[in-house]
This record gives structure tokens, C-alpha cells and sequence, in this order.
């Protein structure tokens, strides 16, 4: 019987693996109605992802069943101070706080329901 294989990647590794994990990305988003956003395009995902796998601190933990991608979670860190472009701006005590952004979650529509999406999620904020 296959297990899991849950693995953890730098920014360079993710790099490597950048149009396999736009696949499984591109596949979710046209699920239902993200597709019609450009900012959930393909094409601006490769972007943002490539931009974010360079900054320092940045991780991937992907999920194989079978050696296919089943899912991944990736995220970096925020500095004290740091917080998103166009988001309303939280309390000085979180604002002042180190922090860990969580920036994608992404589970195979068949893998659903079974845990998995805790499972990535905790490992990357685990590292």
C-alpha cells in the first residue's frame, strides 16, 4: 500500500518544481469561479510564486501520493512591521510580532476531506 510522502523545499527547489505545482494550482482555481480573476491566473501565480521563492525564508511542503502531486503549502516570513500591500493594517502588538504568512494551501480535489490540508499546514508552520 502507497504512503504519503510529505517533503519540505527551499525556494530554489520550488523553483525547480514551479510548473508541476502551477498545474495542480491551476486545476483548483478553475473549479469554480477564481478562474475568471486574472490574479488567479496561471500566469500571475508563476509570477508572484517566483518573486516569493526568492525572498529569504520562504518554504514549500508538498504532498506525493504515488509520486503524482497531491498537494502543497508554502509561506515566508513577515519581519516586525511587515505586513501585506493592500491589507487593513493590524494592532501595533501584531504589527510589532515577528510572523509566518501562510500564502497557499492547495489540495487535490480527490485528497479532500481526509486530513491532509492540517497535515501541510502544520508542517510548514512546524519548520
Amino acid at each position: 500500500m502507497s504512503e504519503m510522502v510529505i517533503s519540505r523545499h527551499s525556494g530554489q527547489q520550488t523553483l525547480a518544481m514551479l510548473d508541476e505545482i502551477a498545474d495542480l494550482y491551476t486545476a483548483i482555481r478553475a473549479e469554480d469561479d477564481y478562474h475568471a480573476d486574472p490574479l488567479f491566473s496561471r500566469p500571475r501565480f508563476i509570477t508572484r510564486t517566483t518573486d516569493q521563492a526568492g525572498r529569504s525564508g520562504f518554504e514549500l511542503i508538498t504532498a506525493r501520493f504515488e509520486s503524482a502531486l497531491a498537494g502543497f503549502s508554502f509561506g515566508l516570513p513577515f519581519r516586525p512591521g511587515q505586513w501585506w500591500a493592500h491589507g487593513t493594517t493590524p494592532g501595533e502588538e501584531i504589527l510589532a510580532a515577528p510572523k509566518f504568512a501562510v500564502i497557499e494551501l492547495d489540495v487535490r480535489k480527490d485528497f479532500r476531506g481526509r486530513g491532509l490540508g492540517k497535515r501541510l499546514l502544520n508542517t510548514l508552520l512546524a519548520g
